[in-house]
């Protein structure tokens, strides 16, 4: 149940005992649950990224309806999004994009203004003053 992601007081009410009991009886459980459970995760990742051949049990009926196990073995291929996914998380590899922004903008002066010059002077000397607070 640790390995599921359970909180300790919800396993130890399910096998209806305290918290400490649990603590005292369990502790490796408690402690490695959850971290087998993840590696169990990551192997199957894995495997599911690079494919490869698993063995897996099958059970065959023969005739007379007679059932057995028989070991069976399975190509799995390796999956391009499971592949990234890894690349990604643990390889360090990330989408990159170069762009080219060009940015075209026109500045309006107010209708006084003269010239060019005496506008950016004015833009200048306001950026130059100390800003007021909460914008007083």
């Amino acid at each position: 149940m640790a390995a599921y992601g359970l909180q300790q007081d919800i396993i130890a009410n399910i096998l209806d005992m305290g918290e400490t009991t649990l603590k005292k009886y369990y502790p490796e459980e408690l402690k490695l649950g959850g971290h087998k459970a993840t590696a169990k995760v990551a192997a199957a990742l894995f495997l599911g990224a690079i494919g490869g051949t698993v063995t897996v049990d099958r059970i065959i009926r023969d005739k007379d309806g007679n059932e057995r196990v028989v070991p069976f073995r399975m190509h799995i291929p390796g999956n391009p999004t499971q592949q990234i996914f890894w690349l990604k998380t643990r390889a360090g590899w990330k989408e990159s994009i170069d762009l080219n922004v060009r940015h075209d903008f026109v500045i309006r002066a107010p209708a006084q203004m003269k010239n060019i010059e005496e506008w950016e002077a004015k833009v200048q000397k306001r950026l130059a003053a100390p800003s007021k607070p909460n914008g007083q």
